[in-house]
């Protein structure tokens, strides 16, 4: 899968950076990732670890750094890992790099959490991505690049947390920083301008990738609906993904109330449907509706603590 990001940026485990103004001294221990024309790194800190980001370029630290300073101070949304140093470091005489310390999250792939909880959580995590886009969107930002590595579900919360903020970028302008998959410009169905029909396109083609019976690809008279019809684990959510990746919806606001009613008329339906006599081994469809019963009343626990 093809990104437009590229490595800059090599430490070594073990390696041990000091902040040239601060101070402060961050052991690497291992790399996590690359992003906006930079590089993170897992580092140990005052027996803690955290996330080090680190760039050749002071303008992408810039950058990222005031938008992190700005969703860290929405109220009452958590948008992003928390920033916690910013600094230059020397790396070699006349080599010097700028780089920003983030709180590590401890979690896991969405992915990996729905194998253990169950697959009618979809709509919990959908939910949860949805309202915290929908606030993202209210700071004048889209993400950008958003796609599964970019989020982890929290092992003690179990809530969905944004990871590296590396691609969002302010509405209006050229996303730059895109996976080819969840970018719409490569399916053929808009341009790559910021704008909130850019995120919900990308969450779409998210949501199709936790379904395991997909390969998805881009493959001639096959375009991104071809795939959304292809889900029949994600089947109730097929008119909602179609609006999303034809552009429809203005916000994600707008999105997430379809969403969430797609998955309370499946849980009604279900209801409503007489219990079977007949002791059969559930199938994909039966786990489905079971979970997504016990889902619905997760759901509107959190929007009663959440309300958009």
């Amino acid at each position: 899968m093809k990104s437009s990001i590229n490595p800059t940026v090599h430490l070594s485990k073990k390696q041990v950076i000091v902040g040239k103004w601060h101070k402060q001294k961050y052991e690497i221990i291992q790399k996590l990732g690359e992003g906006s024309r930079g590089s993170i790194y897992l580092a140990k800190y005052n027996r803690g670890t955290v996330a080090l980001k680190i760039s050749a370029e002071s303008s992408v630290v810039t950058a990222e750094v005031n938008v992190l300073k700005k969703l860290n101070n929405v109220q009452g949304v958590q948008l992003g890992p928390l920033l916690l140093d910013v600094d230059d470091m020397q790396l070699r005489p006349h080599e010097s790099y700028s780089f920003y310390v983030m709180e590590y999250i401890d979690g896991v792939p969405v992915r990996q959490w729905l194998d253990s909880k169950g697959f009618g959580q979809i709509g919990i995590i959908g939910s949860q991505l949805l309202f915290q886009l929908y606030h993202l969107h209210l700071q004048g930002y889209v993400f950008g690049d958003l796609k599964l590595d970019n989020m982890l579900v929290e092992r003690s919360t179990g809530k969905l947390r944004l990871l590296d903020m590396g691609g969002v970028t302010q509405k209006g302008r050229l996303v730059r920083e895109y996976t080819s998959q969840y970018d719409r410009g490569y399916w053929g169905k808009g341009s790559r301008k910021a704008e909130e029909s850019y995120d919900l396109f990308a969450f779409v083609v998210c949501m199709l990738h936790l379904d395991s019976s997909l390969t998805i690809e881009k493959r001639k008279n096959q375009d991104i609906s071809y795939w959304v019809q292809q889900s029949r684990r994600l089947r109730i959510f097929h008119k909602v993904f179609e609006n999303a990746v034809n552009g429809k919806y203005s916000n994600a606001k707008e999105m997430k109330v379809d969403f969430d009613n797609a998955i309370k008329n499946q849980a009604s339906k279900s209801r409503k449907k007489s219990p079977s006599k007949k002791v059969d081994r559930p199938n994909h469809n039966e786990l489905w509706t079971l979970s997504s019963i016990i889902s619905v009343h997760v759901l509107i626990l959190y929007y009663l603590v959440q309300n958009i």
